[in-house]
């Protein structure tokens, strides 16, 4: 018996064990692993950013009231880094809907910034907002608009993106003149990547 030969499915079978054993060891990437990713900006360079291409604009409803919104920054995204401070710019212009002429302004704006790392929520600034000065508001028909500049502060140095979310509160004349308001809150929402 000593010079038998090993059957070859015995061998097959062993062949295949191997291999099994090699692959689970190669498709597990660990936290490790992601760590890493994140640190050297390849998986920054995925998560999603409304200001890749410079600038954002949404159109909004507020009531009877159609607005555009213009998000962008006069720093440059790869310069969006945790330990700077972030300049965040927008424009709100608006109309009355139907083509009526009534006038539409903008009692309040406020920005609402949530820090997001790689794994969940993690330490985000306070609440950013403007109130107006004067009565009844600012006035933000076209071809007047409002524009404000909120500042994100230096974050923490694990952040991935930020998620910045608004409030406009605006007051729409009920008739041409009549000195009467309907108040109206809509909310939008964006995200930027932070450059590691």
């Amino acid at each position: 018996m000593s010079g038998s030969r090993i059957p070859v499915y015995v061998r097959l079978i062993a062949l295949v064990s191997l291999a099994s054993l090699a692959l689970v060891g190669c498709t597990t990437l660990g936290v490790s692993g992601l760590k890493d990713l994140t640190k050297t900006g390849e998986l920054s360079a995925n998560l999603k950013n409304d200001l890749r291409s410079g600038s954002a604009v949404h159109k909004l409803i507020a009531g009877d009231a159609k607005l555009t919104v213009t998000y962008w920054s006069t720093l440059r995204m790869d310069k969006w880094k945790a330990g700077i401070s972030k300049p965040l710019t927008f424009s709100i212009a608006g109309v009355a809907a139907h083509g009526s002429k009534r006038n539409v302004f903008l009692k309040q704006a406020s920005m609402d910034t949530v820090v997001y790392g790689p794994f969940g929520t993690i330490e985000s600034p306070q609440l950013r907002s403007d109130t107006s000065s004067v009565k009844p508001g600012y006035l933000i028909t076209r071809p007047y608009s409002y524009s404000q500049v909120f500042q994100i502060p230096p974050i923490d140095k694990t952040a991935t993106s930020v998620t910045l979310s608004f409030a406009f509160e605006v007051l729409i004349e009920t008739g041409v003149g009549t000195g009467k308001y309907v108040k109206q809150t809509t909310n939008d929402q964006i995200t930027v990547a932070i450059t590691q």
